[in-house]
């Protein structure tokens, strides 16, 4: 049961889910089935309880067929109708969403209907609607293509010398087009820093030619997306004056034009743009530690950077470590509290915890750090490695060297469980056998700490390698 694609996706539900979902199940437009509904009330009541993980087939088929043999095969197919209507409930909710959209098809179906009196008025407010958006993205751009292209077709019916606006279609057209170009130009750019593929492309490098020259870019989100990907190809051919003038040429233009492109796409770039930062600050630029970290606080005062009221783990974790890096450290401490609240529920209290523990850790208050990390179970492998990292460090700072030694076990077995982490299960055994040395060195031997130090100096796979120095070199001004 824990294991089936509906119980996946129910673990995953918002209070708000249960409640819209229970509506749409008993909906008999969508849903005739009774037993699919007693199915549905009876997981929604063992949910609410947090009793999934004692869910048992044969208790579930008696809930909903009483006195009927336990039938498996049957049990499969009711569980598998459910988890079809709850995706159909995922497309028509992500449709009445799509304001446009809905329109569009809608004048589609007037017209297979013939219904052309209907038809032409709504082509005229679809139109109207799309000409009033102040947010534009590529989908803007093509559905105006779209829209214009049904209402002149419609216009012109029946006369061939009817005027049609083909220098409006064209525009949008291109816009749509030039921003899906420019965004898959961003996409391969990242891709292949990881991967160093090649590309055998026919269009993009044309499209790029325009835009040097200057064309589509009186589009804020042509400029915005085009100043980014300029700014990284001129990074990646070492040319830094000119990728730092596109870089802040972004900066000027995204602080001006943000609030003209929809939440989600003006995210998506100052992502793109992070990453740009990080890779500076990766190759030993510390003052795009500072850009980074004022892209995200952008996103926080204007609100772009959630999603449905969610803040990711991931964004709020940055924020806070590029925070700290900059000595920021009341703007963090309030911030890890009030944004709290936006984290994803089921991953909300781990999170605030382990990033609090991180916190404190920095301000070398290691006691309130290991009693947070105490605390942290992740089911992502790559944060709780990193939970018991900092745990470790903080054993290792309040030379509490039996909890030390046990976690050394502990953390060993937990690595080596670990099938897919690739390089980072060599990082953290290198951690752990550097530590044991560290502190299991006799003191008759503290000399030979100059021998420990010159092997962290030679590894090529470790975590924590400045954190370690540090600490070998205290060793070695007490010698």
């Amino acid at each position: 049961m824990e294991k089936s694609n509906l119980v996946y996706t129910l673990k995953r539900f918002t209070a708000k889910d249960w409640r819209a979902v229970k509506k749409f199940v008993k909906s008999p437009y969508f849903n005739s089935r009774k037993d699919v509904i007693l199915l549905f009330e009876f997981l929604e009541k063992k949910y609410k309880r947090i009793e999934y993980k004692k869910l048992d087939k044969v208790a579930i088929f008696k809930a909903i067929y009483k006195d009927e043999k336990f039938d498996e095969k049957k049990l499969r197919h009711l569980m598998s109708y459910l988890s079809v209507l709850i995706k159909k409930y995922f497309s028509v909710e992500h449709f009445q969403s799509q304001t446009i959209i809905q329109q569009k098809f809608l004048c589609e179906n007037l017209e297979q209907r013939g219904l052309k009196k209907i038809l032409q008025k709504e082509l005229k407010n679809a139109l109207e609607f799309v000409e009033k958006q102040k947010q534009k993205d590529a989908d803007h751009y093509l559905f105006m293509y779209e829209i214009s292209s049904m209402v002149s077709n419609f216009s012109i019916e029946g006369t061939r010398k009817k005027k049609k606006d083909f220098q409006s279609l064209e525009k949008n057209i291109s816009l749509a087009f030039v921003i899906n170009f420019l965004k898959l130009g961003c996409e391969m750019q990242s891709h292949q820093t990881l991967t160093k593929e090649n590309y055998d492309l026919k269009l993009f490098p044309r499209i790029l030619n325009l835009l040097k020259e200057g064309q589509f870019l009186d589009t804020p989100i042509v400029e915005l997306y085009f100043n980014c990907y300029m700014a990284n190809d001129y990074l990646e051919h070492e040319n830094i004056p000119y990728s730092e003038k596109h870089f802040f040429n972004f900066k000027k233009s995204l602080e001006k034009n943000w609030s003209t492109i929809t939440s989600v796409e003006v995210w998506e770039i100052c992502m793109i743009a992070i990453n740009y930062c990080i890779k500076r600050l990766n190759s030993g630029n510390k003052s795009f530690i500072r850009e980074a970290f004022e892209l995200y606080r952008f996103g926080l005062e204007n609100k772009f950077i959630f999603r449905e009221d969610i803040l990711s783990t991931y964004s709020y974790k940055n924020i806070s470590r590029l925070g700290i890096a900059l000595n920021e450290n009341i703007w963090v401490e309030v911030f890890l509290k009030e944004n709290k609240k936006f984290l994803p529920p089921r991953e909300r209290k781990n999170t605030w915890r382990y990033n609090l523990a991180y916190f404190y850790f920095q301000q070398n208050n290691y006691s309130a750090a290991m009693r947070l990390l105490l605390q942290v179970e992740f089911s992502d492998t790559l944060n709780n490695l990193d939970a018991r990292r900092i745990l470790l460090k903080c054993y290792f700072e309040l030379k509490e060297y039996d909890a030390l030694d046990s976690l050394f076990n502990s953390f060993s077995r937990y690595i080596y469980r670990q099938k897919e982490i690739g390089y980072h299960k060599e990082n953290y055994l290198n951690l752990i056998r550097i530590v044991k040395k560290i502190i299991y060195l006799p003191a008759s031997e503290k000399k030979n700490i100059h021998h420990i130090k010159e092997e962290v100096n030679q590894m090529n796979n470790l975590v924590e390698r400045e954190w370690l120095l540090s600490k070998i070199n205290e060793l070695i001004n007490q010698v």
